[in-house]
């Protein structure tokens, strides 16, 4: 349980009180959680992309790391961690079980839910597809609760299947969602290329203004930003770009 002290605090910085439902492995070193939000004091809210801060009480630390669902979902969360030598990522890995709780708030500037009736080609790289995988649930819910025009494209390069089974699922039954994966392996095979970011453009069939963004390490970003404003005409302004190292 939160000390009364250490609620006070936190609730005074913004931060949400949540309780572990479950922890799963997803993937090499890649842990699930999935949480739930104890009380509405203060209320938590994200929009789909955005991350949370995460304090580990137990610990003293604090972390950051992307949600995976949709915040149609709440009060139940999701959120996926690779581990790391952090102090909070290496605790998530060991030591964190059912029923501990912690502290969350959202934040974040890059985001997408589709309700501003722009398109979105996403290109990730590793553990960088997390915030996609927020993105796209929202899509998948929000269609299905009502029908929207919006269409996404995600290119993705990973050295594991991490959320690949999920993603391609999804592309399975949501014909506004297309899904590449590749598989990197070091030597420079399996990444992101023209004709791959090609492909996903052409998916988008309702040709209207498409949002690029980009996830992932730092040289996948700046490899992924120089390929789409020298050879597809996007503007850097108009790139988001999520930057987690």
């Amino acid at each position: 349980m939160h000390s009364r002290t250490a609620a006070a605090a936190a609730a005074a910085a913004g931060f949400a009180s949540a309780k572990i439902v479950q922890v799963t492995s997803i993937a090499k070193n890649v842990k699930r959680l999935d949480l739930v939000i104890n009380s509405t004091a203060p209320p938590f809210t994200f929009l789909p992309g955005q991350w949370c801060d995460f304090y580990i009480e137990s610990i003293d630390e604090v972390s950051g790391y992307s949600m995976i669902s949709s915040p149609l979902e709440l009060p139940c969360f999701s959120l996926a961690v690779q581990q790391s030598k952090s102090k909070a990522a290496l605790h998530i890995h060991n030591e964190m079980k059912e029923n501990d709780q912690l502290w969350v708030r959202s934040g974040g500037n890059v985001f997408w839910d589709g309700s501003d009736h722009k398109n979105a080609l996403m290109l990730a790289g590793g553990i960088g597809v997390t915030p996609y995988m927020s993105m796209v649930n929202h899509l998948a819910m929000s269609k299905a609760i009502q029908k929207t025009s919006n269409f996404c494209a995600l290119v993705h390069s990973s050295k594991n299947n991490v959320l690949v089974n999920e993603l391609q699922d999804i592309s399975n039954t949501l014909d506004s969602f297309y899904y590449q994966h590749s598989v990197t392996n070091g030597s420079g095979s399996g990444r992101i290329n023209l004709n791959d970011i090609e492909r996903a453009l052409r998916s988008i069939k309702n040709q209207g203004t498409v949002i690029p963004m980009i996830c992932g390490s730092e040289p996948f970003l700046k490899n992924m930003e120089l390929m789409l404003i020298e050879s597809f005409d996007f503007q850097e302004n108009e790139i988001m770009m999520e930057k987690w190292w």
